[in-house]
């Protein structure tokens, strides 16, 4: 074989290696679009199927409002929370069904709540956290104890009003107005992140819900 034979294969092999060099380079470029593609997919998903999911949380339980007048102590109490005025915070008796751990059974109605708490450390620092307040069953102190389970971490803003059928109100105490609200207005408002240029967008959702009567 000549030298100038062995020269054209050393070409062909160049040819070919920076044929497979372009090829990977446009794969990259495809899989590197499909994977932005599909991260903005779940960007959207986040926005349309949490905020709904977080506030048919808080519907729920108020839908099976339990009402307990005859009771010493109040049993459905809304006021603001101690860091600001919508960051509001409810409690009240509920006829959703729950299930007692320590005794292994399903209890008719228990203590339910909703609160925030500031998230102190970690991505959501400055946020809050909305927690689910439930005691399967109802003591002497029908507002406190339970179990708080965390339903969403970055929450901006949660706030409630009270219809009594004329007026809406910011808080409410079922002792003090003798009687339960009519419709509770939930407005939650999230914020979400975008981890490319460290922008965050809130939104919010509402709701007005008809407590049993």
């Amino acid at each position: 074989m000549t030298s100038s034979a062995r020269a054209f294969t050393l070409i062909e092999v160049i040819l070919a290696i920076a044929v497979l060099v372009m090829v990977m380079a446009l794969s990259y470029g495809v899989l590197n679009a499909n994977l932005t593609a599909a991260d903005r997919v779940g960007k959207l998903l986040e926005r349309v199927e949490t905020g709904p999911a977080v506030v048919a949380a808080v519907e729920r339980d108020l839908r099976c409002v339990l009402r307990d007048q005859e009771n010493a102590k109040p049993t459905f109490v809304g006021k603001q929370g101690s860091d600001g005025p919508e960051l509001d915070q409810l409690d009240f008796l509920s006829t959703r069904d729950g299930f007692d751990s320590e005794k292994g059974k399903v209890c008719d109605y228990g203590e339910t709540g909703f609160r925030l708490e500031r998230n102190s450390e970690g991505p959501d620092q400055g946020l809050y956290t909305l927690y689910r307040r439930f005691d399967p069953f109802v003591d002497t102190e029908p507002l406190k104890g339970g179990t708080l389970v965390p339903i969403y971490t970055r929450v901006n803003r949660f706030n409630l009003r009270y219809f009594d059928g004329n007026e809406w109100k910011e808080d409410w105490d079922n002792k003090q107005t003798n009687a339960y609200p009519k419709l509770v207005e939930v407005t939650i408002e999230l914020r979400y992140a975008d981890n490319e240029d460290k922008n965050t967008e809130l939104t919010t959702f509402q709701i007005v819900v008809p407590l049993p009567q």
